[in-house]
């Protein structure tokens, strides 16, 4: 079910920043690059996983219907099929007929999962490596118990913070709900600027929370809160919607646009200092400093 026209589709994310992300997934291994961008530049790392999961994920999902696709032509050729092979054949038949629908909805799920973790661990990392920036007065309110000074590293004490947060802001405005919202305000209490670029990904990632919600909390049903968030979709409470492929496809771009412009502000307010993250720099374009 594709909402956006041609007109209003967010652009793709730059290819050369992109590439960047790959060429170093592909040169630096995962520990490696975990142990150059410890420190004043570890909020890169949550970032570039998130690129390689994405890539992964789109991998998958074409692996899947071509694997549906496969499964229903071997079917033809078994003689006995058991209850339980009839009944899976029933569900993969369906599958393929109505475009993937539970394969589109459950990695549109997976999707908005590890983007809400990566934007987390970004600025629980940031948070942990700039305590400058916990001097701002939104942060003096956030209460912690004491076990969780005694037992916690100092990143896993800031995730507790970002979650306090969170809460926090979310309970003052329920726009906060929406996509990326809350998100947003603390990349503000944290001085990065806004950019046209993210701006123009947020409506598609309000529309991926808002489907993620309903896919695992509502069997994909819509509710009433859908209907409030996402206003430009048709779709009535108690509907079931359905993820089209194409729509996968636009939400998956979205999340790697966003995150990739987000890339890009962080780096002009945190700019990095190690070796790998001067290199990462380097290879998005920006050769300032």
């Amino acid at each position: 079910m594709s909402t956006t026209g041609d007109d209003s589709m967010p652009k793709q994310a730059p290819l050369s920043l992109l590439t960047s992300f790959r060429i170093v997934l592909s040169a630096i291994s995962y520990i490696d690059l975990k142990t150059n961008l410890e420190g004043e530049g570890g909020w890169m790392l949550p970032i570039i996983s998130l690129m390689k999961y994405a890539d992964q994920d789109e991998a998958i999902v074409d692996c899947a219907r071509a694997g549906v696709t496969a499964f229903l032509k071997l079917s033809a050729f078994r003689k006995e099929k058991n209850e339980r092979h009839k009944i899976r054949l029933a569900i993969v038949r369906k599958e393929e007929e109505s475009d993937y629908p539970a394969t589109n909805a459950h990695h549109t799920a997976s999707l908005w999962n590890m983007l809400d973790v990566t934007l987390t661990d970004v600025i629980a990392v940031l948070l942990a490596s700039h305590p400058d920036t916990l001097k701002h007065r939104t942060f003096r309110r956030i209460k912690l118990g004491i076990s969780d000074f005694e037992y916690l590293t100092r990143v896993q004490r800031m995730r507790k913070v970002v979650g306090e947060l969170k809460k926090a802001l979310r309970d003052a405005s329920q726009q906060s709900h929406c996509g990326v919202a809350v998100y947003e305000e603390i990349f503000a209490l944290l001085g990065v600027k806004d950019s046209s670029d993210c701006a123009q990904y947020r409506k598609q990632l309000t529309e991926l929370k808002a489907i993620r919600n309903i896919v695992v909390h509502n069997m994909s049903f819509v509710d009433d809160q859908f209907t409030e968030q996402c206003p430009w979709i048709q779709a009535k409470p108690g509907s079931e919607y359905k993820v089209t492929s194409s729509q996968y496809k636009e939400l998956s771009n979205a999340v790697s646009g966003y995150i990739a412009s987000t890339y890009e502000r962080l780096l002009e307010r945190f700019p990095p200092k190690s070796v790998t993250a001067t290199w990462l720099k380097a290879l998005s374009g920006d050769n300032s400093g």
